[in-house]
């Protein structure tokens, strides 16, 4: 026998209605940004940074996120 309790009604209508206040293009957007953080590059990026924005650019990011170190520069 398959009952609902009280509390489980309560937890699936708060859920749809969740699921409510977006549509599904917002849900499943397929043209997302991804980029990549300079960070993970940065043992080389510090040596060549033209050369490895061309490069991170020629394999497809178009975003892309700077950081900074103890130096006080920033890439």
């Amino acid at each position: 026998m398959n009952t609902t309790t009280r509390r489980r009604f309560i937890q699936q209508s708060g859920l749809i209605s969740a699921g409510l206040l977006f549509s599904a293009e917002e849900l499943f957007k397929l043209n997302k940004n991804v980029g990549v953080q300079l960070y993970t590059l940065r043992d080389t990026v510090s040596k060549d940074p033209r050369g490895v924005i061309q490069k991170v650019a020629g394999i497809g990011y178009k975003e892309v996120e700077s950081f900074g170190y103890n130096k006080g520069n920033y890439f």
